[in-house]
């Protein structure tokens, strides 16, 4: 008969390995942007528009909806440093007034976020002088 000391020490050391895994506090978040732009200068989403923005920690990918078109991108983030890879996107064109200068706007600060700063259920984005603040959806 066949001891499993051997396998119990190797399931053992694999689940402590595991454990050991560092999560950022941003994955399997939701959020909806409410303002960006620069300090001092934050302006609000344009009215009836909607930008979201979702980590998902199964495949390390951030998507979400950009007011027109979807995105998505890989991104690594710890405890505050966030960065955000190239983005993919749909190209639908819409035609409100802004919409699209908006969306531009956003996907272009997304791929210059370096850091972020969460407190409850606010989220600010920060990289260069742009600075995206989101509420915390819970859908």
């Amino acid at each position: 008969m066949l001891k499993q000391t051997p396998l119990f020490a190797m399931v053992f050391i694999v689940a402590a390995l595991l454990s050991g895994c560092s999560r950022s506090p941003l994955d399997s978040t939701h959020w909806t942007l409410v303002e960006m732009g620069e300090a001092g200068d934050m302006s609000p989403v344009i009215a009836d528009t909607e930008i979201r923005l979702e980590f998902a920690s199964i495949d390390g990918i951030v998507r979400g909806f950009a007011g027109c078109n979807t995105y998505s991108a890989p991104y690594r983030a710890d405890s505050e440093s966030l960065n955000i890879g190239e983005i993919t996107a749909t190209r639908i064109h819409c035609d409100p007034p802004g919409v699209m200068e908006q969306e531009a706007r956003y996907l272009e600060a997304l791929t210059r976020v370096t850091r972020f700063e969460k407190d409850g259920d606010r989220l600010a984005l920060t990289g260069d002088v742009l600075i995206l603040v989101f509420e915390r959806n819970w859908w």
